[in-house]
């Protein structure tokens, strides 16, 4: 009986290492246009997958020109869009062995200017609502928050940001002219593929079970 417990135990450290190499398959694909960070694919945000792409336009162009618009707010509380910014954060401004400083220049991001910048702010809007004192709708808003990748990498951080105008006018909030802030704007991942185990992977797991189990035969014949 405990030698059978034993090859149960073998098995499962085994299976515990074979899940491991099926997650670490999975990595965000960083989106590199002639050196220019542009996005990032297959990025995860509390369990779900998000491609995202750096756009340097006004919010109206953006979210809400009828004819054009293609984006809207996928996440709408604060906590989901601190979440999606800290993901920038941790694996999309990042400098990558192949030479892309992403992290170190933030200068190298889409939308931000080309000459020395030492911080990108990437804006994530969660919110559209209108303002209201006393029951009368004075404003309208927009809430967002900004993940700051500073070239002083223990500055990088994430703020929070909220934008009014004038009920009735055409919200702008436009960052064609600001050379250090972008929208970062995100989309449901159409690149995510559930991680497949290599098949050197395999080919491992299954000879290390193998010889779990004539290691423990071996034994049993000897008793």
């Amino acid at each position: 009986m405990l030698r059978f417990k034993s090859v149960l135990g073998s098995i499962f450290i085994s299976l515990l290492f074979f899940g491991f190499f099926c997650s670490s398959a999975y990595s965000t694909t960083l989106w590199i246009e002639e050196g220019q960070l542009m996005g990032a694919y297959d990025l995860e945000v509390n369990g779900e997958y998000f491609d995202v792409e750096f756009v340097d336009d006004s919010a109206y162009n953006i979210f809400f020109n009828t004819l054009t618009s293609k984006y809207e707010f996928l996440f709408t509380t604060s906590e989901l869009a601190s979440a999606a910014s800290q993901a920038l954060l941790d694996y999309v401004f990042i400098d990558i062995p192949a030479g892309g400083l992403y992290d170190t220049y933030p200068s190298l991001t889409n939308g931000i200017d080309n000459t020395p910048i030492y911080a990108c702010f990437a804006i994530t809007p969660y919110q559209y609502s209108t303002f209201d004192i006393n029951g009368y709708i004075i404003s309208e808003e927009i809430s967002y928050r900004v993940a700051v990748n500073s070239q002083n990498e223990s500055q990088d951080t994430i703020v929070d940001g909220l934008s009014f105008w004038p009920l009735g006018l055409t919200p702008q909030v436009d960052l064609t002219g600001n050379a250090s802030t972008v929208y970062a704007i995100w989309s449901e991942s159409t690149h995510h593929q559930p991680p497949v185990p290599a098949p050197t992977t395999i080919l491992l797991l299954g000879s290390g079970l193998l010889t779990l189990v004539g290691l423990n035969r071996k034994k049993f014949n000897k008793a």
